[in-house]
């Protein structure tokens, strides 16, 4: 008959003999043993948990934002790139008093023509959107940081939505 076991940090264990055994294995490289108890090691968690915010940042980064009165535009890496030029355009063409005009497609692949007002919008607006998502993970490592417990972490976690 074979038993399981589980090996922390080069200590193997029968898995029978353990309790709080953790459900998840998110911060298995947190885990220590305590007796018969698995308990996951606070400050070893915490750069786990930084590393999911910013995992989860990246991916709000990445989503699709809104701009009121003309649609939702999409957020990937080649189409910020094309925000950005794009407004840069349109500022260029204000400055020296060309008329400036671009077909869009927006995130749904809808088709739309932006002037330069409304270009700048949309460049501001992602940045709004890159800086609200770079915001809210600060807040939240800053949290992690300043917690004591695992359900301290576990809450702050909670949160990313």
């Amino acid at each position: 008959m074979s038993t399981s076991q589980i090996n922390i940090n080069g200590e193997s264990r029968d898995v029978s003999g353990l309790s709080n055994i953790p459900s998840t294995r998110d911060f298995r490289s947190a885990w220590q043993f305590n007796g018969s108890v698995i308990e996951v090691d606070v400050e070893k968690a915490k750069p786990i948990a930084r590393a999911m915010v910013n995992k989860h940042r990246d991916k709000k980064k990445h989503a699709p934002f809104t701009v009121d009165g003309l649609g939702e535009f999409s957020a990937d890496e080649d189409s910020k790139s094309n925000v950005d030029g794009a407004a840069q355009a349109a500022l260029m063409s204000k400055l020296a008093s060309q008329p400036f005009s671009i077909n869009w497609s927006l995130h749904d692949n809808t088709a739309i023509t932006l002037d330069a007002d409304q270009m700048q919008a949309v460049g501001l607006a992602l940045m709004a959107h890159i800086d609200t998502a770079y915001t809210d993970a600060r807040t939240k490592k800053d949290a992690i940081d300043s917690v004591t417990t695992m359900d301290e972490i576990e809450a702050v976690l909670a949160t990313l939505t």
